[in-house]
């Protein structure tokens, strides 16, 4: 299953150059059909609006791309559908096709040898719609036909949906999906023994005492979000929350299934704040 954190992944590592992205002399597709849903190409546009928003709220940047760079302009990208191979089987709920982006008129900034090098970026797409962060960063040489993942879930032929331009002039609170009691208090049972066996799940341990727990937001596509722990005596530590929306589905309690959970860095509070001030859930746990 995918994660909500940024997977980045360069070019050359599960990505293959496939001459099926190249323009021809046929329009491009007008819709695709997800999981049974069909999207048209404005839907598509508008749900990249709200993922893009929803990273920026969070974050400084778009992996290579900061804000400087992005705010106030007309970003242009062609964009492209990769289908889950799982799609249309019975499979296809636990997986989720890509949206691709290639930005065309900002270069990369870290260029591979001496070529100009394009930004690549890929969204999950469920029937639900667009996941909120990105699955896939990548690059491209500039000159088609691009370099697009094409592996794992993937299958080998990119769909052209045309080229496009989205502007971002404000970034606004993202509308996050909203939980029942039942999720909630599951939550609560599953973080909460976590924490008592975090000495052995944890590559640094939590020191004793109090923690306010803050959950990041998520939409109805997305499999996983983060997590934050903010300790009584200052130190913060986040981690990725798994199969988010499979919490309140389990017939036991278990420790919450989290992974990558380390100490906040300094660049790493802009994003605790944010989600501290609009967390889907907060609440408040005892290390012993």
């Amino acid at each position: 299953l995918t994660v909500l954190l940024s997977v980045v992944l360069l070019c050359g590592c599960g990505c293959v150059k496939e001459n099926t992205n190249s323009e021809s002399a046929d329009l491009p597709e007008k819709s695709i059909t997800v999981n049974g849903r069909v999207f048209t190409v404005e839907e598509i546009k508008e749900g990249i609006g709200k993922t893009l928003n929803n990273i920026l709220y969070y974050s400084n940047n778009l992996i290579w791309l900061d804000k400087e760079s992005i705010l106030h302009k007309n970003l242009e990208y062609d964009l492209f559908y990769i289908p889950s191979i799982y799609d249309g089987t019975e499979k296809a709920d636990y997986f989720h096709g890509l949206i691709c982006l290639v930005i065309t008129n900002v270069l990369h900034p870290y260029p591979s040898g001496s070529d100009p090098q394009l930004c690549v970026y890929g969204i999950g797409i469920k029937k639900w719609g667009l996941q909120s962060d990105f699955f896939y960063g990548g690059r491209t040489e500039k000159e088609k036909p691009y370099f697009l993942p094409t592996s794992g879930d993937f299958g080998e032929t990119a769909v052209f949906l045309g080229s496009h331009s989205i502007r971002i002039d404000e970034i606004k609170t993202p509308k996050h999906e909203q939980m029942d009691d039942t999720w909630k208090e599951s939550v609560k049972k599953e973080v909460q023994l976590f924490v008592d066996k975090s000495d052995v799940l944890m590559s640094e341990s939590m020191v004793p005492g109090k923690y306010n727990v803050y959950i990041q937001g998520f939409s109805e596509s997305d499999d996983d979000t983060y997590i934050y722990f903010e300790n009584e005596n200052g130190n913060i530590y986040s981690g990725i929350y798994y199969f988010i929306h499979g919490v309140s589905k389990h017939t036991e309690s278990w420790p919450a299934d989290l992974n990558h959970v380390e100490r906040v860095e300094d660049e790493g509070i802009f994003a605790f704040n944010k989600v501290r001030e609009n967390a889907v859930l907060s609440f408040e746990v005892i290390k012993k």
